[in-house]
C-alpha cells in the first residue's frame, strides 16, 4: 500500500499537479484494497459547496447539516459515502501555500498534506470496520457512543420523525462545538499522520521540512484537545449526554464525576499510551510536558 501511495504522490507532486478526482478515486482504491475497507466505503461524491446530494427515504444523518460549511471532506457513518467538495481543494492548496516552508518541497507537501486528509476520511472507515468486527475491543467502546446510528423510522408518527430529525440538527452542532475533543475524529488524525510519516520513510527524497511537520501535527492531534479539558473524550460525550440524557458516561469502568478518581481509575486499567490516545485522563505534568513540547515546535501552532 504504501510504494502505491507513494507512486501517486511522486507523479503528481513532480508535476506540480493538484490532486483531482482521478487521484483520490485511485487513492481510496488502494487503501480500501489494503486495509479490507470496501465493505464500510459506500460511494464517494464529489460536490461543490452548497450543492445538494439526493438523498433517500429515511436516510438523514449528521453529514447532511450544512457539512460544507466547516469541512471539505467528509465520512459518514450510515450510509458510509465519502463526500469531497471539490471546489475547495484549491482553497486548500492556498492556505498551504501561506506555510513558511522549504520551497524545493512544496509541490510534494501540498500533496501530501491532502492526501492526509483523504486518509482521515479513510480511517473514519477503519473504525467503522472496528465497530462492526471488534465490538467487544476498547477502541469500539470509546468510539460507539459517539458514532451516529440509522434509526428505523417507519413505524413512526410524523411528530416522532420531526422529533428525530431534530435530534439529528442537535447532535449535529454538539458535533461543530467539540470536534476536537471527538474521540473519533482525534484518532483518525494520529493515524493519517502516522500513516503519512510511513510512506514517507521510503520516500526517494528526503523532505526533511515536511516529515517535522508532520510529526508535530501528530503530536497536535495528540495532545492539543487537553489544554482546556481534563479529559477530550469525557468532554465529548458529556456534551452528547446533555442532549440525549442517555448517562454513557457511568457505563465505563474507568469513569468517575470526580477527576482525581477518574484518574487513578483510568491508570490502573490503562496505559499513558491508550490513556493519551482515547482522551482518558492523564497525569498533570505527562500534560503539561507534552503541551510544551508543542508550543515550542517550529511547526506546532499552526493548523491549517
Amino acid at each position: 500500500m504504501e510504494e502505491e501511495i507513494l507512486k501517486l504522490i511522486y507523479d503528481y507532486s513532480k508535476k506540480n499537479r493538484m490532486i483531482d478526482l482521478a487521484y483520490i478515486n485511485q487513492l481510496i482504491e488502494i487503501v480500501a484494497n489494503s486495509m479490507e475497507l470496501n465493505p464500510y466505503i459506500g460511494n464517494t461524491v464529489f460536490l461543490k459547496t452548497g450543492e445538494k446530494r439526493k438523498v433517500e427515504k429515511n436516510k438523514l444523518s449528521i453529514s447532511l447539516a450544512n457539512e460544507e460549511e466547516f469541512a471539505d471532506l467528509t465520512y459518514n457513518f450510515i450510509n458510509h459515502d465519502i463526500t469531497v467538495y471539490i471546489d475547495k481543494i484549491p482553497k486548500i492548496y492556498q492556505a498551504i501555500d501561506r506555510i513558511n516552508l522549504n520551497s524545493d518541497e512544496m509541490p510534494y507537501f501540498k500533496t501530501i498534506l491532502y492526501t492526509q486528509r483523504i486518509l482521515h476520511e479513510l480511517c473514519h472507515a477503519n473504525q467503522e470496520k472496528t465497530l462492526q468486527e471488534k465490538k467487544d475491543s476498547f477502541e469500539a467502546k470509546i468510539l460507539e457512543p459517539c458514532t451516529p446510528r440509522k434509526k428505523d423510522t417507519s413505524k413512526k408518527t410524523k411528530d416522532e420523525k420531526l422529533e428525530e430529525l431534530l435530534q439529528i440538527i442537535a447532535r449535529t452542532i454538539i458535533y461543530i462545538k467539540n470536534y476536537k475533543y471527538d474521540p473519533r475524529e482525534r484518532t483518525a488524525d494520529m493515524d493519517s499522520y502516522q500513516m503519512m510519516l510511513k510512506i514517507l520513510a521510503a520516500f526517494p527524497i528526503i523532505l526533511s521540512s515536511t516529515r517535522q511537520y508532520l510529526g508535530n501535527k501528530k503530536l497536535q492531534s495528540t495532545i492539543e484537545a487537553y489544554q482546556n479539558t481534563f479529559s477530550p473524550t469525557i468532554q465529548f460525550i458529556r456534551a452528547i449526554d446533555s442532549i440525549e440524557d442517555n448517562n454513557i458516561l457511568s457505563s465505563f469502568d474507568w469513569y468517575d464525576e470526580l477527576e482525581q478518581e477518574a484518574l487513578k481509575k483510568a491508570k490502573e486499567k490503562y496505559s499513558f499510551e491508550q490513556r493519551l490516545r482515547y482522551g482518558l485522563p492523564i497525569e498533570e505534568e505527562k500534560k503539561q510536558k507534552l503541551l510544551h513540547k508543542l508550543k515550542t515546535s517550529k511547526y506546532g501552532q499552526v493548523i491549517e
